[in-house]
């Protein structure tokens, strides 16, 4: 993660991309898939008129398309970036964040007991120190890994002082 220095991210999709960019050079090409679908056609024993996406899914390429074959890996991300406390309605965004973190976290736990995934994991970057409840959601999901992120200070070769992402990955 030394590559992700200062302001990379606007938005949500941007940790997605870079994660999954890393996890690209851990797992290697056709091994990453972004925003992949969990529906009925991958899945017999999934309802035919719902579909969830999964942030970033990590599968052996020549399995991925299978129907009714297990994934290696589920990730789903959010991010609760600085300062937004400041904006309007900033308190009340905070309690969206967290009731989506809760309902991501729902939905990986029951992909793990239903057998669409061996692994998953919630990777939260929390710019602002906000996600007191990891201890909470870590013992009402234990079979989610849930990784906390967040933006520290590091000295770089010159002792100067930059933001920097770091990750549990």
């Amino acid at each position: 993660m030394d590559e992700l220095w200062g302001g990379y991210f606007r938005e949500e999709s941007d940790i997605v991309f870079h994660l999954a960019r890393i996890c690209t050079e851990e797992f290697g090409i056709g091994y990453v898939h972004l925003n992949s679908p969990v529906h009925n056609l991958y899945f017999s024993n999934f309802p035919k008129k719902k579909k969830q996406y999964i942030d970033i899914d990590i599968t052996r390429p020549d399995l991925f398309s299978k129907p009714n074959v297990t994934h290696g890996i589920f990730v789903e991300v959010k991010w609760i970036y600085k300062d937004f406390l400041k904006q309007p309605f900033g308190r009340g965004r905070l309690n969206q964040i967290v009731e989506s973190i809760e309902k991501d976290l729902q939905k990986l736990a029951d992909n793990l007991k239903n057998g669409k995934c061996k692994h998953a994991f919630m990777c939260i970057v929390d710019d602002e120190g906000k996600a007191s409840q990891v201890s909470i959601w870590k013992r009402k999901y234990p079979s989610v890994n849930i990784l906390l992120c967040s933006c520290n200070k590091r000295s770089d070769k010159n002792g100067e002082s930059e933001n920097h992402w770091m990750s549990a990955c």
